[in-house]
């Protein structure tokens, strides 16, 4: 049986599980909230009552699954006339879309609706509506339905009109729809007293006074296309229709597995030997699979040719998915796909809408002539991250208008064709064909499009168009047997220099590779590569299946058990503890979110393998610590070396100047180098630090997101080092605290990348002094200016800030700011007094501003939603009224539990909770919030936006290491 369950359930059950959902172009329906009923058989939408007219509506207690209230309102009317509000039983409808057309009078229309939490609170059937200007004649109809999804957002449903000049038909423009998706239509025209609704659609209400006419229809979708809403008035005039989509509810997908020891006549259903199925070629061919479900299978090698009997659906293709990382069977490592004789790995005949993911599929290259993969009248087939090698013919063969899709795959070493198409649709994304007998990609006929793939070292030609259109840009073609380009000409953004892979037989890029940051991101690129490395990972898309990785090291120290600290940046330089385990009971990081390292500074390290990498554009460290103790002379937080002094990269704390980073045997000739930051970390509280040395040997050391040393160090020489450890160095100075995601990189982290570490979206210092303009040194370029009066500047709580000191005046970010759903706002505020009336201190939009209140109070609408008192937001229990101090502000929030906290000097004041609702990007506002007029006085410094949320260690860190008095040296006096 098809199940539904609510998404969040879904989540619950299946944790890491994403279900595949169809993706309707044009959709009508109502926001983010599930009819939680329990499991039901998931249906097509449908109706559960008869069009009304007039202001009594459906009845609200008509049962029914995911039930949504449609209400249309048709009048003519002069052209400034509309319905300004709608509700039903008490309960507010949303308008979708409302379209008038022509001069004078003429016929307009609206659409409303209403979801399933708004019909179940209503407390009658009866609609109220509210009229702006005077409306000459007005008609209203409405009809219930149920089994709509809720989960997808509302848009402005199609539209389409006609003048008074214009003949029947009207139409909308054509809208994408599904099977089980039903239409709704509503039409309105002057002067008329009849419609006849054309393509099937079924007339609902059709109402008028003779002088006008108002009709609504609607259609229950049986086929996956293309609809449009048309009707034919009685003659010509004035008309309208407004066109939406009620989509149905998606089947969520059902999950199965696959496992070496299961066995095929197992239901399939759960990941144990006992219940799973033993093997791929079987699971192919299950009945029990249908659009959007997943196969899982487990790291192994299977043999049996695969000829699938199932088919998916264009908008919910079945999954088979390879579970190489072991997040559903705990054991992970590679997914082999062979086959014996003269069969191809994957035959798919006449199957359609199926997607193969992560999986190594290996030919059998003897002789027998046959491909890896081949497809003949398939669509909708996909392959994504796969390694495809050794076929004894091509490595994928296209076929007989099939439709197939490559993405971040490996196709190497293949007897002829790395890809032959023969006619039909093909799509090559960030795919790396390479070592081909014959040609890299071969097509004899119907269209190819080639994007971001390196095709390199073939036999024959690279790209070898015979027939058909061939579209291929930002491509690698290199090393061809004959010709790069057989058939095409190079085109757009591609070259034709040596890819420079790492070695023969390792397709990684090197490091000076010219497909580095040379691909594009036009046609949708992959946001991770064939390792799931992020994509993109440096200023653009590289080519290839392959994202070039700098990172040569991130140990996460999120384990629970064992000795091991795994490397997760793929380079696999895993760590071993020595001296300590990792325990379930690992230390809790307030600012990741996660576990870490508790480290004894006696004789606790992570020992890490050999490193040798190329220093030449530099390098960066970073990491979490909270130091529980000061080392008697230098403790290291990462060594890396040969020895004392010999080949040092060191990174640790040395009392009384800091945090340092020192280099011995440098690349320019001097013994050694370093760097001070001269501030000694405070203890037991989390601090995030970095380090970068950029190409010419200039470094830049960063706490808590923020640049507060630079100098320079030279570069490290290239050379293999072998005494590497974290915690700990050849010095033998062990680190005594906590320790949490540490990164060593080859290459530089701009600010920004620093600050987006420590969860910094932004921070106003307000240290300019002079001038209009103000810079956000978190180096994600919310840069602002003064918009309104004559900035004055002056001194703050640390250094200097800027005082709001008439009304009217206030600053703007220059762009939009995206504010975070969970987050942290912190700030230093100085005031006169408690304000007259409200005056808003800064915001963007009407539900995320913070104010100060007549009474004293901060209140916080952070992604709040609506209202005007100040219960209707969270607030400060302090008052903030005194003239004669800074206060420091925190507010901490989270979306997603409704949570909040407020922190006044350090200490937290109030917390709760509060409902809260993501808002969308503007322009952020100083001095008062987009579009008010509720100017703040008094002064501002420091103003920081986290997208995480802060400690209360860390917002006492930052009240607290602030200057408790301002000093400003004016000279400097030598006594002799």
């Amino acid at each position: 049986m098809r199940v539904r369950v609510a998404m969040k359930d879904i989540q619950e059950i299946c944790g890491s599980l994403v279900a595949v959902l169809r993706a309707a172009t044009l959709v009508f329906v109502a926001a983010c909230l599930w009819s939680l009923t329990g499991v039901a058989v998931a249906a097509d939408v449908s109706p559960i009552t008869s069009w009304t007219t007039g202001t009594t509506g459906p009845s609200r207690t008509t049962s029914g699954d995911d039930r949504l209230l449609i209400f249309t309102a048709g009048m003519e009317d002069g052209a400034t006339e509309t319905v300004t509000s709608v509700t039903y039983g008490g309960q507010a409808l949303t308008e979708i879309i409302g379209q008038t057309t022509g001069s004078g009078f003429y016929g307009g229309a609206q659409i409303f609706y209403l979801d399933e939490a708004g019909i179940s609170a209503a407390t009658s059937n009866t609609f109220s509506v509210t009229w702006s200007g005077n409306v000459n004649v007005s008609f209203y109809a409405a009809r219930m339905y149920e089994n709509v999804d809720q989960t997808t957002p509302i848009r402005d449903s199609d539209q389409g009109n006609s003048p008074s000049s214009s003949p029947n038909p009207i139409t909308t423009p054509a809208m994408t729809v599904v099977a089980g998706d039903y239409v709704v239509a509503a039409a309105q025209c002057g002067n008329q007293n009849s419609y006849t609704w054309n393509n099937s659609f079924t007339e609902g209400t059709d109402s008028g006074s003779g002088s006008a006419q108002h009709s609504t229809a609607d259609k229950l979708i049986t086929s996956s296309g293309t609809q449009v809403a048309s009707a034919t008035n009685g003659g010509p005039n004035r008309q309208v229709i407004l066109g939406a989509v009620l989509q149905s509810v998606p089947e969520v997908a059902e999950i199965f597995y696959v496992r070496p020891d299961g066995n095929d006549t197992n239901s399939g259903t759960g990941s144990s030997a006992s219940e799973a199925w033993a093997t791929l070629a079987a699971a192919v061919d299950k009945t029990a699979l249908g659009p959007a479900d997943i196969v899982y299978v487990m790291t192994g090698t299977y043999t049996g040719e695969i000829t699938p009997s199932v088919d998916g659906s264009s908008s919910q293709p079945i999954q088979f998915i390879a579970d190489t990382s072991g997040a559903q069977f705990g054991t992970a490592g590679a997914v082999t796909i062979t086959t014996t004789g003269g069969n191809e790995v994957f035959d798919l005949n006449d199957d359609d809408y199926l997607e193969f993911v992560g999986f190594t599929i290996q030919a059998v290259d003897n002789g027998s002539g046959q491909q890896a993969i081949e497809l003949d009248n398939s669509d909708g087939i996909a392959f994504r991250q796969c390694e495809i090698y050794d076929a004894d013919r091509h490595g994928v063969d296209v076929g007989n208008n099939s439709s197939l899709e490559l993405e971040n795959c490996l196709i190497r070493d293949n007897e002829s064709d790395g890809i032959r198409l023969s006619s039909g649709t093909l799509v090559v994304m960030n795919c790396t064909i390479v070592n081909s007998g014959s040609d890299g990609i071969e097509q004899d006929g119907g269209s190819s499009t080639i994007t971001n793939s390196i095709i390199a070292n073939n036999s024959s030609d690279g790209l070898d168009r015979d027939g058909g259109t061939m579209t291929h840009t930002y491509n690698c073609v290199f090393g061809s047997g004959d010709q790069d380009f057989e058939g095409v000409s190079q085109a757009t953004g591609e070259i034709t220099s040596d890819p420079l892979f790492t070695s023969a037989s390792d397709f990684h890029l090197l490091s000076s590779s010219p497909c580095i940051d040379t691909g594009t991101a036009s046609g949708s690129p992959p946001n991770v590569d064939l390792e799931n490395v992020e994509r993109p990972a440096g200023s653009g898309y590289d080519m290839g299946c392959y994202e070039f990785r700098s990172e040569k090291g991130h140990w996460a120290l999120d384990e629970t058990s064992g000795t091991t600290a795994a490397d997760s940046s793929g380079a696999g330089n895993d760590g071993t503890l020595s001296g300590t385990t990792f325990t379930s009971s690992s230390v809790s990081v307030c600012p990741t979110g996660s576990t870490g390292l508790s480290l004894d500074g006696t004789n606790d390290y992570v020992d890490l393998p050999d490193l040798d990498f190329d220093y030449s554009g530099g390098f960066s460290i970073a990491m979490w610590i909270k130091p529980t103790a000061t080392p008697s002379t230098h403790c290291a937080l990462l060594g890396i070396s040969n020895g004392q002094d010999v080949d040092d990269i060191w990174f640790g704390w040395v009392p009384g100047t800091g945090l340092e980073i020192y280099i011995s045997d440098t690349t320019d000739g001097g013994t050694t180098r370093w760097l001070d930051d001269l501030n000694d970390p405070t203890l037991d509280v989390w601090h995030h630090v970095a380090v970068t040395v950029d190409g010419s040997g200039n470094a830049t050391m960063y706490r808590n997101g923020i640049s507060i040393a630079t100098g320079y160090v030279s570069l490290p020489a290239n050379t293999n080092r072998t005494e590497n450890h974290i915690g700990d160095s050849v010095w033998l100075d062990h680190f005594e605290g906590e320790i949490d995601d540490v990164r060593f990189e080859a290459g530089v982290y701009t600010a920004a990348e620093v600050s987006a570490l420590y969860g910094l979206l932004a921070h106003w210092k307000f240290d300019e002094t002079s001038g209009t303009t103000f810079v956000d040194s978190s180096g994600n370029g919310h840069d602002g200016a003064f918009a309104g009066g004559t900035p004055t500047w002056v001194d703050g709580k640390v250094n200097n800030a800027v005082d709001f000191d008439t009304s009217g005046d206030y600053a703007d970010t220059d762009a939009n700011f995206t504010p975070p759903a969970t987050g942290t706002i912190a700030f230093w505020m100085k005031v006169d007094g408690a304000p007259s009336a409200r005056e808003r201190i800064l915001g963007l939009g009407g539900d995320w501003e913070i104010r100060h209140e007549p009474n004293g109070e901060l209140t916080f609408d952070i992604n709040g939603e609506g209202g005007s008192d100040v219960g209707a937001f969270f607030h400060s229990n302090t008052k903030v009224t005194s003239s004669s101090r800074w206060y420091h502000v925190a507010a901490v929030f989270d979306d997603v539990t409704d949570t909040f906290e407020v922190y006044i000097d350090g200490v937290l004041d109030n917390s709760g909770t509060n409902t809260m609702t993501a808002q969308s990007a503007n322009i952020l506002s100083f001095g008062t919030r987009t579009g008010s007029t509720e100017y703040w006085v008094g002064k501002l410094d420091e103003v920081q936006i986290f997208d995480r949320m802060l400690c209360s260690d860390e917002i006492q860190e930052i009240y607290s290491s602030a200057p408790t008095t301002t000093l400003r040296i004016i000279r400097w006096l030598e006594q002799r």
